[in-house]
């Protein structure tokens, strides 16, 4: 757990180390933004690595000895910690492979998309948390697998609760990124055109 905490306030400190932009042309500030924002999803895709090397290393030693459900839930744990490596790696080089030098039009859709992706996220993580709870009462209910049930549910809850911070904490440093450039935003026109750029916060 304290693995937990460590990765979960070190995301959150990017909500208060994350600084408006203040570059005042289209040109200079655009690169800057967008760097800023593939900045915060590469935090978090760290994070997400790094729980999931944690996961196979801490549930591995401790499956050695383990029985019953508590061997169902590291098992689970393990293939959680699996998918959290793999996905948090090709997040990383995908983010890193992602352009800056993005027009108007361009940064706002990828700002949208980012902060859509982690919302969406925020909602199949709930249900995965939910899952967890309704196999946890079925293993008191039903005798047969009871073990497994308990154990596998034990660990969605806690996989599935990380993520919900996790993606929610993603969430809102993201729009909070966004926000926190305001003042650049309202301030953007399409030079010599007079067609101005709306966005709502």
């Amino acid at each position: 757990m304290r693995l937990f905490h460590y990765l979960f306030l070190s995301l959150v400190g990017e909500l208060a180390t994350n600084r408006p932009v203040q570059a005042q042309r289209v040109e200079t500030t655009l690169p800057v933004f967008n760097q800023q924002r593939q900045r915060i999803t590469e935090s978090g895709m760290f994070t997400v690595t790094a729980w999931g090397a944690g996961n196979l290393i801490a549930n591995g030693l401790s499956l050695k000895n383990a029985s019953g459900s508590n061997k169902a839930f590291y098992q689970m744990n393990m293939a959680w910690g699996a998918v959290d490596l793999l996905l948090g790696g090709v997040g990383l080089l995908g983010n890193r492979r992602a352009k800056t030098d993005l027009s108007v039009y361009e940064s706002l859709e990828e700002q949208q998309k980012i902060e859509k992706i982690f919302l969406v996220n925020a909602g199949l993580d709930v249900a995965y948390v939910t899952g967890g709870f309704y196999l946890r009462e079925r293993a008191k209910a039903q005798e047969k697998n009871s073990e497994r049930n308990e154990g596998y549910g034990r660990s969605l809850v806690l996989q599935g609760g990380f993520l919900l911070l996790f993606d929610g904490a993603m969430y809102a440093v993201h729009r909070a990124h966004f926000k926190r450039n305001k003042g650049f935003w309202q301030r953007l026109e399409v030079a010599g055109s007079g067609v101005g750029v709306k966005v709502n916060f």
